[in-house]
This record gives structure tokens, sequence and C-alpha cells, in this order.
């Protein structure tokens, strides 16, 4: 079950390594946040209208890089990370994208919204449809509010989902969606 679970610290920390950049770092450029929540094979659309049929768990730990600030509060990221899918299927993924982050809202309280997309690859995966789907597309999305009292951490509301982004992996493959929350460290 769990046959894989030694090589996702690897993973996570060949991640990181990766998105390393050369030059001096400055605070507030990497983050790393730990989240769970349940997971459910509902399609997103559904999920959205308040359908949701909850079949397990993930957790799972995400590394996050600022690459380059756009302007307007808009600024280019990084993501690697890993999780472990329990409870129903049991089994682990990796995925590494690139995304956008907005830091610039009405409010004093320090907030950020963040989505992700990239490449994902799951270990052992469930097979759907007779077919296992081992390299998919993953979207991530972070809503992140600092905690009263820290400059550092943020608590954080956290969507996963991997599918076949519309064909361009697979054809009507929709391996599934979390929705959690957790914390994030901003190093």
């Amino acid at each position: 079950m769990l046959r894989h679970a030694r090589a996702l610290p690897a993973l996570v920390f060949t991640c990181a390594a990766a998105l390393s950049p050369a030059k001096a770092r400055a605070q507030d450029l990497w983050s790393v946040t730990i989240y769970g929540g349940p997971t459910t094979d509902t399609f997103t659309s559904d999920i959205i209208t308040g359908h949701l049929h909850i079949i397990g768990g993930m957790a799972g730990i995400a590394v996050n890089r600022k690459l380059a600030y756009l302007g307007a509060g808009f600024s280019l990221m990084a993501e690697g990370q890993a999780t472990q899918y329990f409870i129903h299927d049991a089994y682990q993924s990796v995925s590494l994208g690139i995304g956008v982050s907005f830091d610039r809202f009405p409010w004093k309280i320090p907030t950020t919204l963040s989505l992700y997309a990239g490449p994902s690859y799951a270990f052992d995966p469930p097979p759907i449809a007779g077919i296992q789907h081992r390299w998919l597309n993953y979207v991530s999305a972070e809503f992140a509010v600092q905690l009263p009292g820290s400059n550092r951490w943020d608590a954080v509301l956290r969507l996963f989902h991997r599918s076949g982004a519309w064909g361009l992996y697979a054809q009507q493959v929709d391996q599934g969606t979390m929705v959690g929350a957790g914390l994030r460290l901003r190093l």
C-alpha cells in the first residue's frame, strides 16, 4: 500500500532543489504548505453546485517559490508537491507546476490567492474505466490568510485536482479532487 512512501521525501527535496535559484534569496520567496482533506470522485463542476461524494482523504506537502513579480500584486510562481491518498484508494502522487499568485487585496490582513497547473505522476493509481493513468494534469488553488500575531504563518484553504485536462493527457479522465485546509510557512 505505501511501498513508494520512502520515495516521497526524496521527490519533494528534488522538486525544491530544481526550483532553487542561483541568486541570493529574499524573505518570502519560498513557502511550504502542509494540508489535507477529503477527496471526491465528483466532477469539479458538480462540486461547485454542491454535489459531493466523499470517497477518502488526502494529505500533501507543497513547496512554492516566487519566480518573478509581475506588478499590480501578481507574481509568477513555481510549485512542487507530493500527496498521499488514503481510505478508498491508497497511492501517492508528485506534481510540478507553474502558476500565478495575487496578494494585493483591499483589506489589512495579508492574504494570498494562488493558482497552479502542470504535470502530475501517480504511483499505482486506481484504474479509471480499466486503464491506469499515471500521468495526468494537476490544478491546485490556495487561499492563504496570515495568522494573527505571526508574520510567517498562514492558514490555508487548498484545492488539488488531477484529470486528463480535456484530452491533453487522456480523454474523459477525472482522477479526483481534494478540498482541504492546512498551514503555510513563508521562508
